[in-house]
C-alpha cells in the first residue's frame, strides 16, 4: 500500500507528493499573512504539536540551525543599509551625535530654579540639588527597600566561585594586570608629581574654615551642605598650584566633586574662575591668572 499523503494542517488526503498542504489551507495562510490577521489558537497549538513531534523525531530541522549568512549577503545587506541611510539623508535626515565630545559648551547657563551657573557640557538645565529634589527624579519620592534591613552575607560558596574565575581570567594576578609596573611617569595619569609638592604655612586650619564661611558650609559644584557628609568639605585649589592659596584661587568642594575635578582641568578652572567672579567680584587676567587687591593693607 502506497502511503497517502495529507495536510498538515486539516489532515486531507492530498493528490500529489510534494504539497504539504491543501489549496483550502495554503489560501488561509496566504491571507492571513497578507491582511495581517492574526491565526487562531487552535491552528497555533496544531502547527506547534507538529513540528515540535518532527524535531523530536529528527525528520525536520529548524530552518536557521548553526546558520549564518554568507559573505555576499553580508555585503547585500550592508549595501541595502547604506542606500536606505542616503535616502533618508537626502529626504532632509539630519543624524544626531549623543557623545560628550560632540557637544558644545553653552556659555553662562543657570539652574531655572537656584538661579546658580552650571557645568557647560550638561544637557540638563537644572543644577544636581534641584534635579534631586524636583518631581522629575522618582527615586528620592521612594524610600529604598533595603532601608533599615539586614542583608544577609554571601556564602562561601559564591565566594570561591567568584575568586576561581577571576583566577582563571587572570586579571589580578601579576604580570597579566594590564597596569602592572606602571609606576610614576609609566602611568598615564602621572603630573610630575604635583601630588607630593608640600603645601605653604598660609594653607591652615584657620584659612580653609575662612574659605568655607564664605562659601556658606556648600559644596559650590552640587550645592549639598556640610551638615550632610560625615567629614569637612575639601579645599580645591583653582589652578592646581599649591603655594597659591589665597581666597581668589580656592574653593570648598565635596569629596565626590573633588575627585572629578582632577580630569578636564582647564574646563574646571575657567568654570570656577567664572563662578568667583560672579560672587565675590574676583579679578582674573585672560591668561587665568589672579589678580591680587592689597587696597586697605597695612604694611
Amino acid at each position: 500500500m502506497k502511503s497517502e499523503n495529507k495536510c498538515i494542517d486539516c489532515g486531507k488526503v492530498l493528490s500529489r507528493k510534494k504539497f504539504k498542504r491543501c489549496r483550502t489551507c495554503s489560501n488561509r495562510i496566504t491571507t492571513h499573512k497578507q491582511k495581517g490577521i492574526p491565526r487562531s489558537e487552535t491552528v497555533k497549538l496544531k502547527i506547534s504539536q507538529i513540528l515540535k513531534q518532527k524535531y523530536k523525531d529528527k525528520t525536520m530541522v529548524p530552518p536557521m540551525l548553526s546558520k549564518s549568512h554568507n559573505q555576499k549577503s553580508k555585503i547585500k545587506q550592508s549595501l541595502t543599509m547604506k542606500q536606505k541611510y542616503l535616502e533618508k539623508l537626502k529626504s532632509g535626515y539630519i543624524p544626531i551625535d549623543y557623545s560628550w565630545k560632540a557637544r558644545k559648551p553653552r556659555a553662562n547657563i543657570r539652574c531655572i530654579d537656584c538661579d546658580i551657573l552650571i557645568n557647560p557640557y550638561t544637557i540638563t538645565q537644572r543644577c544636581r540639588k534641584c534635579f534631586q529634589i524636583g518631581e522629575l527624579n522618582h527615586r528620592f519620592q521612594k524610600e529604598p527597600w533595603n532601608k533599615n534591613k539586614k542583608l544577609d552575607p554571601m556564602p562561601n560558596k559564591y565566594k570561591e566561585k567568584i575568586s576561581e574565575a577571576f583566577k582563571q581570567r587572570g586579571i589580578h594576578q601579576g604580570k597579566n594586570n594590564p597596569m602592572y609596573g606602571k609606576t610614576g611617569k609609566l602611568c598615564p595619569s602621572f603630573l610630575g608629581g604635583k601630588s607630593f609638592e608640600p603645601y605653604t604655612s598660609d594653607f591652615n586650619k584657620r584659612f580653609k574654615e575662612s574659605i568655607r564661611e564664605r562659601d556658606n558650609h556648600c559644596c559650590v559644584v552640587c550645592n549639598k551642605m556640610e551638615e550632610n557628609y560625615d567629614e569637612k568639605l575639601h579645599i580645591h585649589h583653582v589652578d592646581y598650584d599649591k603655594k597659591n592659596s589665597f581666597p581668589q584661587n580656592c574653593v570648598s568642594l565635596c569629596k565626590e566633586c573633588h575627585m572629578k575635578t582632577n580630569f578636564n582641568r582647564l574646563h574646571w578652572k575657567t568654570f570656577f574662575q567664572s563662578l568667583l567672579t560672579e560672587r565675590y567680584n574676583y579679578e582674573y587676567t585672560q591668561d587665568q591668572k589672579i589678580i591680587l587687591d592689597f587696597t586697605g593693607v597695612e604694611y
